[in-house]
């Protein structure tokens, strides 16, 4: 990733690992893995509201039984840092033993699922040797919405999932519109997100009037930003 530009989600195995071990990586693209203990489950994609799909399927067999790992039955979700860039190897090998790379292996192994039958390692570019955190938790992010207040249900699955995408089609126009217009309960995220955005805007633009900011060769005054639909989905059962 050292030589990497642009913006790059990318999922890499190997053939002579490929029975044990998946590595993800983020930079400039988001990332997430769910982890769904009960079934074994692990869900990857670029979507954070893709990975909850594992949530929808019946378990062949019934669940899994609570383990003794780090977290318990809940899924989780962790989020790659895809701000500052980061890797993270999922090792599911029999023997419990990560197999890392020399230059990394005092980077520390976080055990997942049931049994801890997965060792996450993971390197964050922007890291040193010093200040690696040595906990997990405060990245997780509970997916049931029963345990987050936050997080929406998945919605009923369709026999026709196309048609009722284009049914909600109005339905979902009109929830943006009325958001925006602050209709409703509560405040809108989204009319409090351009607030703030707007004022650093004109904070930038005053400080560049004002002088109080140098100009350098290549300065840019106001950058526009969009996102492109590009959205993919994988999952592997490790139990």
């Amino acid at each position: 990733m050292k030589s990497a530009k642009g913006s790059f989600g990318l999922c890499v195995t190997s053939a002579q690992s490929a029975h044990r071990q998946l590595c993800i990586a983020s930079r400039g693209q988001t990332n997430s893995i769910a982890f769904f203990p009960k079934s074994g489950i692990v869900c990857y994609g670029s979507e954070q509201a893709a990975v909850k799909a594992g949530m929808s399927f019946p378990t062949p067999g019934g669940d899994l039984h609570r383990g003794s790992g780090t977290f318990d039955e809940r899924p989780l979700r962790y989020d790659l840092d895809d701000l500052n860039g980061e890797i993270v190897l999922l090792d599911w090998g029999e023997d419990g033993i990560p197999e890392v790379s020399l230059p990394n292996r005092h980077l520390p192994s976080f055990k997942l699922m049931k049994d801890g039958c997965i060792n996450l390692v993971k390197i964050q570019e922007s890291d040193t040797e010093t200040n690696i955190s040595p906990y997990l938790h405060h990245r997780m992010t509970l997916l049931d919405p029963k345990d987050h207040e936050f997080m929406k249900p998945l919605p009923p699955d369709y026999k026709d999932p196309i048609a009722q995408d284009i049914q909600d089609i109005p339905r979902v126009c009109r929830q943006i519109q009325d958001d925006w217009r602050g209709f409703g309960t509560g405040t809108s995220l989204n009319r409090l997100t351009a607030w703030n955005f707007t004022k650093c805007l004109q904070k930038r633009m005053q400080s560049l009037q004002s002088q109080s900011v140098e100009r350098q060769a290549g300065t840019i005054d106001i950058v526009l930003t969009g996102c492109e639909v590009s959205l993919w989905l994988a999952g592997k059962c490790i139990i």
